[in-house]
């Protein structure tokens, strides 16, 4: 064995690091093994010179060889010593003479891209504006708790524990009797299933509908998640323009189209709702044209005037009409709990997948929300959440009609963002120079199809600030300086390590003593679909 640097020793074998001492000693002459660091003969050495190399105690030593020895990587010979397992030795020596690693680039024959439009430290900031996270606060912790212990109890510890590679039939029950009907939809167990949320459906019907190069439409703007996600399966994107009744098609739209996205309670990004008018008619050109439709109903229980849209496909009649919803608003996203609705042909072929794949969401938090939502917890914390979100979204229409000149003060009356859309100003850098500020803005250019022309919108979030905190920080332009737009890249929060739930006295100074920015004139030459929003 070749001699330890005597300089790397602290970093070999230190008390701070994870595990015992013989724990290291062990990985210190496996990783050795494995790396052909003996001669020919594979001979170690003995356990005194050992030590010494290493700093440590005789005992140790012995203690980590007799657990190599066990696991097979070293063996004892009588009145010879110890030695590596020969054929160790021989496959390390090869080791050492294989070729390069995998080109690793050309063996992937898809890649996922992450899209960049979230904050992924939004909780460092004072003032997160960001959309798709909660208020912790918020979350029914005790009942959830007490569910938890429920579906541990012994009646339902089977269910909770066990590898059915499949749906628990009680949350299946729960989903039909409490959740679905508010959305319009009668449907049986055979037509559901659980997901880890919507985009875990979604990318189980890319898997089992996409072949390459087939034609998705979606909205433009729509979903990041979801055109990356069509993108990674070689579909070929169509982007389809929306206005303020919703999604827009035209008479040949949907023409050579295999399937299309859609977001109609509550569209993403711009939050409106698409009008009854408008549903039919896509119901009927997707008849018309044989297109298979995933409505995506990710918030629709958050609407704060009047009562919830019906789903689109409540009014679906064919069966072409895939649904897909979530818990992540109204709960929490790091949950991951969702469900799918469609045909029973397609659910089947739904629940093979994810058995070959995920085999299921994990038993116990099925059976944790089959109680949850049994015990009318859920229309409990649906009124509470309802009620606190209600209040935010009024307090930042009003902040955002009051401090920005906007297109429309006009706000859809639900959902957990805002749209702002301005009457001139170039808002591309705004979360970057925002971040200065402490407030933590999505970046806007990934809503588009295309991301190069002049942003002259904003995504608002509320759900996932404090209330108390939304009065100081409601209107993010007023944290800017005239010239805001200098600078570019990614620029650190000022505050980021302040705790977000109390702003700092600076942050409250800097709110009151900045100026308005003024406005920058753009080009007039814009993509149809963002004119169509304006």
């Amino acid at each position: 064995m070749r001699p330890v640097d005597q300089a790397s020793v602290g970093t070999l074998l230190s008390r701070g690091q994870r595990g015992t001492l013989v724990q290291q000693v062990r990985g210190v002459i496996g990783a050795r093994i494995t790396a052909g660091a003996f001669t020919a003969e594979g001979r170690l050495p003995g356990s005194r010179q050992l030590a010494a190399e290493l700093g440590t105690s005789r005992a140790t030593v012995v203690a980590a060889y007799d657990q190599l020895v066990g696991e097979g990587y070293v063996e004892a010979r009588e009145r010879s010593g110890l030695f590596v397992n020969p054929e160790l030795l021989g496959a390390a020596v090869r080791a050492a003479d294989l070729p390069s690693r995998p080109n690793w680039s050309s063996r992937l024959v898809r890649q996922f891209t992450t899209p960049t439009a979230g904050v992924s430290d939004w909780e460092h900031y004072p003032y997160p504006f960001v959309t798709g996270q909660v208020d912790p606060s918020l979350f029914p912790v005790r009942a959830w708790m007490a569910h938890l212990r429920r579906a541990l109890d012994r009646p339902q510890l089977s269910a909770s524990l066990a590898d059915r590679g499949g749906d628990d039939p009680q949350l299946l029950e729960a989903l039909c009797r409490v959740v679905l009907p508010t959305r319009g939809l009668t449907v049986r167990p055979d037509q559901v299933t659980v997901t880890l949320g919507s985009q875990h459906g979604l990318t189980l019907l890319c898997a089992l509908l996409l072949r390459h190069g087939d034609v998705v439409a979606m909205e433009d703007p729509g979903y990041p998640e979801a055109r990356h996600l069509f993108g990674a399966y070689g579909a070929r994107l169509r982007p389809l323009a929306v206005d303020a009744q919703g999604l827009h098609i035209g008479p040949d739209d949907l023409a050579g189209v295999r399937l299309m996205h859609v977001t109609p309670s509550h569209q993403h990004p711009t939050n409106v709702t698409m009008t009854a008018s408008r549903r039919q008619g896509l119901l009927d050109a997707a008849d018309d044209h044989d297109v298979l439709v995933v409505e995506d109903d990710y918030d629709s229980e958050l609407r704060y005037h009047g009562r919830p849209i019906p789903a689109l496909a409540a009014s679906d009649r064919t069966g072409r009409c895939v649904y897909l919803g979530s818990f992540s608003k109204l709960l929490a996203p790091g949950l991951r709990l969702g469900f799918l609705v469609g045909d029973p042909e397609l659910v089947a072929a739904v629940r093979a997948a994810q058995r070959m794949t995920t085999r299921q969401v994990p038993g116990h938090l099925q059976r944790t929300l089959a109680s949850f939502l049994l015990a009318d917890d859920y229309f409990r914390t649906l009124r509470r959440t309802r009620r606190e979100l209600r209040r935010r979204w009024e307090i930042v229409t009003a902040a955002a009609a009051d401090h920005l000149d906007l297109a429309t003060t006009d706000f859809p009356p639900g959902g957990t963002s805002l749209w702002l859309r301005s009457t001139g100003a170039d808002w591309t850098n705004l979360p970057q120079v925002a971040a200065r500020k402490g407030v933590a803005l999505a970046a806007q250019d990934q809503f588009y199809a295309r991301s190069d022309e002049p942003i002259q919108h904003l995504r608002l979030g509320f759900t996932a600030i404090p209330t108390p905190q939304i009065e100081p920080g409601s209107a993010p332009w007023r944290l800017l300086p005239p010239n805001w737009d200098e600078g570019s890249g990614p620029v650190p929060p000022l505050f980021g390590v302040q705790p977000r739930c109390r702003p700092s006295r600076q942050a409250a100074a800097t709110v009151s003593t900045l100026a308005k920015p003024t406005p920058s004139s753009v080009s007039s030459s814009t993509s149809a679909s963002r004119a169509s929003i304006r």
